[in-house]
């Protein structure tokens, strides 16, 4: 009919018995939990260091941006309103 499943080797067996003993001992299990927060804090440094507030462009220039583009908006708004009000009369 149906074969029985074949038998896991024993030296195989022998070797999972004792990297979960391993893993299950004492020692594993008082160890400290790494400080992965000193890390984390140095990669946000690292990447503030990189964003444009980092790369000297600051919120004060950011804000004359917007007001150069603002002016130079309204300007043409002006101009294509002031010149295409002689052709509308």
């Amino acid at each position: 009919m149906s074969e029985p499943p074949p038998d896991f080797d024993d030296q195989e067996s022998e070797k999972v018995r004792a990297f979960v003993r391993r893993a299950l001992s004492n020692d594993a299990l008082v160890q400290p939990a790494p400080d992965i927060l000193r890390g984390v804090q140095r990669r946000l440094r690292r990447r503030a260091r990189e964003a444009p507030v980092g790369r000297g462009m600051g919120k004060s220039q950011a804000r004359q941006v917007y007001v150069i583009v603002f002016v130079a908006v309204v300007l043409l708004a002006a101009i294509a309103y002031f010149g295409l009000a002689p052709l509308y009369r």
